[in-house]
Formats: structure tokens, sequence, C-alpha cells
């Protein structure tokens, strides 16, 4: 399944809607649009989120320089990751939100 939550703000915004996403996402939406947050109900668990190319591609210089800015980009995610990865955290801290229209 692939997610498109940039689509959610049309989606939701003057319905009677929620969506659950990644935390930081939610945050960045309801800056923008119109939208609330709020805390899922449940414990919600991970998505994994990936990157490929074809194998023609692992030497092209621009495509390293693009896996290598994610990586760097990224490595605040993976240690949180493993924090969150630890089964003796507080639901509260769940990685997830749910965001609705503010209608």
């Amino acid at each position: 399944m692939k997610q498109h939550f940039l689509a959610l703000p049309s989606l939701l915004e003057n319905a009677r809607l929620t969506a659950i996403v990644p935390r930081p996402l939610a945050r960045s939406l309801a800056r923008i649009h119109p939208l609330s947050t709020h805390e899922s109900p449940y414990k919600t668990t991970s998505v994994e989120v990936g990157v490929l190319w074809h194998e023609r591609n692992t030497a092209d210089p621009p495509q390293e320089w693009l896996r290598a800015m994610l990586k760097r980009a990224s490595e605040h995610l993976r240690a949180r990751f493993v924090e969150l990865a630890d089964p003796a955290r507080p639901a509260s801290a769940a990685p997830f939100q749910r965001i609705a229209s503010r209608a």
C-alpha cells in the first residue's frame, strides 16, 4: 500500500473525517491547513520507509549523493525509532496522531 499523505488536507477540510498519520506530518499539516491534531487513543505500529533504486544506478554519482542526503537527513529518525521500539515506553508516546478538520 502506498501512502499519499499530502492529499489529506483536501480530503479532510470541511468534512467529518479523520486520518491517522505520523506525528511530524500531522503537526506540519496542522500548521498550514485548518486541521486539528489529537493523540491516537490506542497504540499504533511503525511504518517502514525505504528507498529503492535499479542496480544500474548504484554507482551513479547523483544517485549516490541523493542516498547519502536521505541517510543523513534520517539519522535522527532512526535513533528515535530505536528509542520508540522500547516496549516500556508510555502509550502516550505513540508515533502517530489523528488529524481532523477544525470545522
